[in-house]
């Protein structure tokens, strides 16, 4: 098994490059981000490359969209939107792995109050179907 380190929370001040570059010194190779807008993915491929002349590091997971939300028939559209740009970009940084938020958050991370009337059961078959629309 191996672990992965969500490199976002660490040393905001500093570019995503050069936490990386850190968090190696500490043994870490896979690592998670969240939106990739923003990030200077040239430099994190570069960082990524030179780190993994020793030990092979890459980018394990990353959050799979920030617009509309999975399970919410009104937001799909804008979900699947958003995951159509990121797919390519996660495969451009070796990542095998998009994580999908199923509930859309307030700035705070916490989920938006009221968010859906659906029961669970409900809307784990609607994020399935629309799942299989994006052909995953």
């Amino acid at each position: 098994m191996q672990f992965s380190l969500c490199i976002e929370p660490f040393f905001p001040k500093l570019t995503i490059e050069e936490r990386l570059a850190i968090a190696s010194t500490y043994g870490f190779r896979n690592f998670e981000i969240w939106d990739w807008r923003g990030k200077n993915l040239a430099a994190i491929r570069n960082v990524l490359g030179n780190l993994s002349k020793k030990q092979p590091h890459r980018i394990a997971m990353m959050s799979g969209q920030h617009r509309g939300v999975l399970g919410d028939p009104d937001g799909f559209i804008e979900y699947k939107k958003d995951c159509e740009e990121t797919i390519p970009v996660g495969k451009q940084l070796g990542c095998t792995d998009l994580m999908i938020l199923t509930c859309p958050l307030e700035s705070n991370g916490h989920v938006k109050p009221g968010w859906s009337t659906l029961n669970h059961a409900d809307r784990l078959q609607l994020m399935a179907d629309q799942l299989e629309d994006l052909g995953l």
